[in-house]
């Protein structure tokens, strides 16, 4: 394994970033891809290309033997079982799936909070209006932490679920969720977690935070393809689930009057899966573990750390989030006075071909609360160095003293 010194030689393992002269910061929303995953993908289908669990034929068994193999080095990354662990395409599809086999009576009470991903919240927002149910939200610090001591305040007789963010988009903070877990289960009521963003920034042991569901993304902070992500469901959670989306995959028998679902993971899995992007999510763990988790937190905690005190110099810049970068993940989000978010982005691609995310980040009632109207985001992962961040800063104070 290399030592935080050596992390700049990974740059090349990047294919955007060996053929293009790009400095890309939008970890937060898109990471890039490692060249072992685009290797596994293509293999994959240069080799195989058959469906899963459709036959007895040879390339169908292998194909399958490739998918179950990718689904165990998941598992084996965040300390739980197989069983535990099916894919979905994405964030979205994974967190409204899972809320929508849930059963919902009126007046059902959720737990959330306002700095939460579409992602998660409009799934709530949906279900909380056609079936009346009540929405109570975990309060919050200005720097975006959110506080779980009054959470037993809010639990009631009607409470359903706790559905939170482990770390809120426009801050990169933390969710204190293993102490939220505690107060739940205390009371038996069931927690999901949304782990896309601190997925693939530090480690997580699942098992250990004992939280019912947790839902990433394969393709932000794992390094994983696009259109693939992982929905857990805790084998001793005791909550009723009846899968929303049917199909061939997620049966063991049909007739013309019912029909017999298969267990978890399969009953989650309906239709073709793309065996090929799992494949490449498998690679992309191998990825990160070679690497280490920990060598990837030092890094980002030192970049960050330089982006902090540099932008903190620059006037009119507005930064959001704790300054202290223990305390968050690689994001660094601001505005500029007198300046539209969208705009600077622009100029920061144009100008130094800079890749950054602006605007509302898909969190709009988050940003609400904080009467924000818009923040250009920097997230750092393993490619990022700090010839890179110095540019992005120097970029920055040039532009903001031309354009303010």
């Amino acid at each position: 394994m290399k030592n935080v010194s050596d992390m700049d030689d990974y740059r090349a393992d990047f294919p955007v970033l060996s053929n293009r002269d790009v400095i890309y910061l939008d970890s937060a929303t898109s990471t890039l891809v490692p060249q072992q995953v685009i290797r596994a993908i293509n293999q994959f289908y240069e080799t195989n290309g058959a469906v899963i669990k459709r036959g007895t034929y040879r390339l169908t068994v292998e194909a399958t033997e490739l998918f179950q193999k990718a689904r165990a080095q998941i598992a084996e990354f965040f300390h739980v079982s197989s069983t535990e662990i099916s894919f979905v395409p994405n964030e979205s599809y994974g967190i409204t799936s899972l809320l929508y086999s849930l059963r919902w009576e009126k007046k059902n009470q959720i737990i959330t909070s306002l700095l939460e991903h579409h992602s998660n919240y409009l799934p709530i927002l949906y279900l909380a209006k056609h079936f009346n149910l009540k929405i109570d939200y975990l309060t919050h610090t200005t720097e975006g932490q959110i506080s779980h001591e009054v959470l037993n305040e809010l639990i009631t007789s009607d409470t359903k679920l706790i559905s939170l963010t482990y770390s809120p988009l426009l801050f990169g903070t933390i969710t204190p969720i293993k102490e939220i877990v505690k107060i739940a289960h205390e009371q038996n009521i069931p927690v999901l977690i949304d782990g896309t963003r601190i997925a693939g920034h530090r480690p997580i042991n699942l098992k250990s935070l004992d939280c019912d569901f947790f839902v990433c993304h394969g393709n932000i902070g794992l390094m994983g393809p696009m259109g693939v992500g992982i929905l857990y469901i805790n084998q001793d959670t005791e909550i009723e689930i009846n899968p929303l989306i049917l199909g061939s995959g997620t049966v063991s028998k049909v007739t013309t009057e019912d029909y017999k679902l298969m267990n978890y993971p399969d009953n989650f899995e309906p239709g073709s899966p793309n065996v090929a992007n799992v494949v490449g999510l498998g690679a992309a763990i191998e990825y990160l573990k070679r690497i280490g988790l920990s060598n990837i937190q030092r890094q980002e905690k030192m970049l960050v750390e330089l982006m902090i005190k540099e932008l903190r110099n620059v006037e009119k810049i507005t930064l959001y989030g704790p300054l202290d970068a223990s305390q968050k993940i690689g994001i660094v989000s601001f505005k500029v006075e007198e300046l539209n978010a969208h705009d600077l982005a622009m100029y920061l691609d144009e100008v130094a071909n800079i890749a950054v995310r602006s605007g509302l980040l898909c969190s709009h009632p988050m940003l609400d609360a904080f009467k924000i109207p818009g923040v250009v985001q920097a997230s750092l992962h393993v490619y990022n160095t700090k010839e890179e961040v110095l540019q992005f800063l120097e970029t920055v104070q040039t532009i903001v003293k031309e354009l303010t």
